[in-house]
Parts: C-alpha cells; sequence; structure tokens
C-alpha cells in the first residue's frame, strides 16, 4: 500500500515498515538528526531488538514513555547508547539497579529517580543536563552533592535538576542550613527571585560560577562561565555574574 510516497509492504513487520518510513523521511528531506520514541507499552517486541536495527541507533535523543523497564533493558541501554546521545526515560525503572554508565550520556532524564543513590552522583562528569524526578535522595545527600561540585577541579555539568518533596523542597532555615553546611554561598537576586551563588576558582574550570535555586519541587543546578549571560528563555537574559563571583573567590 502507498500513501504518499510511503510504501507500506504487508509482508514486512511493523519495525521493518517503521524503519523503511525513517529511511525515506531522512532521504526525502534530508535530515540526519532525530528523536526516538518508544512507547513501552506498545512495542511487541523487546527493547533490544528494537535498538538493534542500525537505523534506529543513530537518533539524537531516545525517549522512552510508559510502562516498566527491567533490569534486562536497563542493560542494554547503558552499554549501547552512545555517550554523545540523550537517554529520556520517563517510565518505571528496577529501584535497585545500577550499572557504571548510568551517567555517561550528554542529556540525561530519569523521570523515576529512585534508584540513584549519592555514591552515583559523586562519579558524575563532563555532562551537559540531568534531570531526576522522583527519587530517595535526602537534603544530606545533596549537601554532599553540592560539596563534590564546588570542590571538584573539572567541570561536571551545565545543569541539574533534582525533584524534592514538599518537605525538602520548603526554603526555610532548617533545610537552607542542611543543604549548605560547610559550604560558602551568596546569596543574590536575579529575574526577580532569589539564587544561591558559590564559586571554584581554578584554571580547570571554564564554569566556575555555581548557582543553586529552589522551587516548591525541585533544586536547579546551574554552571556558568564568567562572561556567561544567564538567561531564562532566548529572549530574556541578564548581566553576567561577575560580581558575585568576585565577592566569593
Amino acid at each position: 500500500m502507498r500513501g504518499g510516497n510511503v510504501l507500506l509492504n504487508p509482508t514486512l513487520s511493523t519495525l521493518q515498515n517503521t524503519r523503511n518510513i525513517l529511511v525515506q523521511v531522512q532521504n526525502t528531506f534530508n535530515c540526519v538528526k532525530f528523536v526516538m520514541v518508544i512507547d513501552l507499552r506498545c512495542i511487541q517486541t523487546t527493547l533490544k531488538d528494537v535498538l538493534s536495527i542500525s537505523d534506529f541507533q543513530k537518533f539524537e535523543t531516545l525517549n522512552l514513555i510508559k510502562g516498566k523497564l527491567e533490569e534486562e533493558d536497563m542493560n542494554y541501554l547503558m552499554e549501547n547508547v552512545r555517550g554523545d546521545q540523550d537517554l529520556h526515560i520517563y517510565a518505571e525503572v528496577p529501584e535497585n539497579y545500577y550499572h557504571e554508565n548510568m551517567f555517561k550520556f550528554f542529556d540525561i532524564v530519569y523521570q523515576d529517580a529512585r534508584f540513584v543513590k549519592i555514591e552515583h552522583l559523586l562519579t558524575i562528569k563532563n555532562n551537559y543536563i540531568i534531570s531526576l524526578g522522583k527519587n530517595n535522595l535526602t537534603l544530606s545527600d545533596i549537601n554532599t552533592f553540592l560539596k563534590y561540585w564546588v570542590n571538584s577541579e573539572c567541570d561536571l555539568f551545565k545543569m541539574v535538576t533534582i525533584k524534592t518533596t514538599e518537605e525538602t523542597g520548603e526554603e526555610n532555615e532548617s533545610n537552607l542550613d542542611i543543604l549548605f553546611n560547610g559550604l560558602v554561598v551568596l546569596k543574590g537576586f536575579r529575574f526577580g527571585w532569589g539564587s544561591w551563588f558559590a564559586a571554584r576558582s581554578v584554571e580547570s574550570r571554564k564554569t566556575p560560577i555555581l548557582c543553586i535555586e529552589l522551587n516548591s519541587d525541585q533544586i536547579f543546578l546551574f554552571a556558568h562561565s564568567i562572561e556567561e549571560r544567564p538567561a531564562i528563555d532566548p529572549y530574556v537574559d541578564d548581566e553576567p555574574y561577575e560580581p558575585e563571583f568576585e565577592i566569593l573567590k
């Protein structure tokens, strides 16, 4: 059956037809990069079978949604998705899962991050964006992670978001004492809200200005260069954080 310029062969499997459609679209529109979305409730084979198809392996971002991933699925992802690709998992992950590659990817989303422990966070290096959803991390764990980040000789990431509970996300004196215990931080105001700043003035770090923002259900961590203009969207930015850096360094 032919629909437009897409040829569907009734003798082929859904996977094979999907692969053929992808190749035709890429050839027609000369698009190399693509985002692959897999609804885990709908696939009628294994995740390994899907991702073993070479044309499917060339994604820029892999989004896995709904359903549940088993340990075997996670191991396959950890060992076969490349470090320069984005891995976004919006599905349930085994709570006690661990793999040494779990933070090797360029851009990471773990919506179910209950398996992430503080010792795993202390292996992060050379990432871009990491987003952790529901998790079992305490404020003391996050404090340990902040110390690791502040004291590191190298850049660890550009941005990290960590989901908090109603209790741990409240901006009160008790929570702030735990979160910033042992750290020198400066509170500043940009874009109409408060942020806390720390700094690591070493030549090996290109983004030595570290910004921590709290809201009701997330902690945001940003790393900035001295000359960088912070922005909340492509149209709204502000002066660099150099004055804050000069106070802290």
